[in-house]
């Protein structure tokens, strides 16, 4: 092998390489850390302190902290746009890094074109600050702050009907194995006021 090849294969791989050390040392600090609790060292938005308007980013490290949980639907309620966002950010590193499937090259030209994430993140940006009912769903105010025991998250953080829904229904599921794990072997459908 000749010394160019190398350096073009590290300078390939580079990007991959330090977003994957940065990804596993977010991961470690919110497995740790809660953005929820009141004294967390994560610091807020500053274009939200200033301005009380959300920007495309507000919401992301409760949203990577929900992620890193394995609670989608409290980390789509904190910023849906990075949920839906990280896979084609991942495809995009592997196309620099030189993984191009030809199935992929259409996309790849939308992603790589960076009016595209101009007019999306802007968009975003506008939406989440409408006041009506569908665009309040894009804005991390909508749900509300997870109840905590210490620093983990004990209740998932959704308000919409639908995730409502789903959370109660998990719930019971919940209390159901719980009931029958603790010896009782009837499920009466109704809950202890204690949980």
């Amino acid at each position: 092998m000749s010394l160019p090849y190398l350096r073009s294969a590290s300078s390939r791989w580079a990007p991959l390489a330090i977003t994957a050390g940065l990804a596993v040392g977010a991961t470690v600090v919110l497995r740790h850390v809660n953005p929820y609790a009141g004294n967390s060292p994560l610091p807020g938005c500053p274009l939200y302190a200033l301005t009380g308007l959300y920007c495309p980013g507000c919401g992301s490290t409760r949203c990577l902290y929900s992620l890193v949980h394995f609670d989608l639907p409290g980390a789509m309620a904190m910023n849906p746009l990075l949920v839906i966002s990280l896979p084609f950010l991942l495809l995009m590193l592997l196309h620099m890094a030189g993984l191009r499937p030809r199935v992929l090259e259409p996309l790849m030209r939308v992603l790589a074109a960076p009016m595209f994430w101009l007019v999306v993140l802007v968009g975003y940006a506008v939406l989440r600050n409408l006041p009506w009912t569908p665009f309040v769903w894009l804005s991390p105010a909508h749900a509300v702050p997870p109840s905590t025991d210490g620093d983990q998250v004990t209740q998932p953080a959704i308000t919409s009907s639908a995730s409502a829904a789903i959370h109660s229904s998990s719930i019971r599921h919940t209390r159901l194995i719980a009931s029958r794990s603790s010896g009782s072997r009837r499920h009466t459908g109704t809950m202890p006021a204690s949980l």
